[in-house]
C-alpha cells in the first residue's frame, strides 16, 4: 500500500539513485546494514513522536496514524549522500 503511484515511482527512483552512489563505496553489506539502521530510527522517531503529541495536544487519533512509505529513510540517505561528496558538489539537503 503506498500514498499514490506518482509518491511511489518517486520513491523507487531516489532510492536507486542514492544506492548508486553509496552502495560502491560501503559494499553491499554496509548499504544494507545503514538501511536497516535507517528504517529503525526514522520509525521509532515517528513513534516517538506520535507519543508525544497524544501526550502534548490531547488527541487519542495519533495513536493509530502511521506514516506511509520510505521517505524518512530516502531523507537520511540524501544526508548521507550528500555529507560523502566534495564541497563543491554538495547539494541543499532541502531539496
Amino acid at each position: 500500500l503506498h500514498a499514490d503511484d506518482l509518491h511511489l515511482y518517486y520513491n523507487m527512483v531516489s532510492f536507486l539513485w542514492k544506492g548508486r552512489s553509496l552502495e560502491p563505496r560501503m559494499g553491499s553489506g554496509s548499504f544494507l546494514y545503514l538501511n536497516l539502521v535507517f528504517v529503525l530510527l526514522t520509525n521509532s522517531l515517528l513513534l516517538c513522536l506520535n507519543y508525544i503529541a497524544v501526550d502534548a495536544l490531547a488527541e487519542p487519533r495519533y495513536y493509530t496514524d502511521c506514516a506511509v512509505g520510505f521517505s524518512g529513510v530516502l531523507f537520511a540517505l540524501k544526508v548521507v549522500t550528500s555529507a560523502n561528496l566534495p564541497a563543491d558538489a554538495r547539494t541543499s539537503i532541502l531539496g
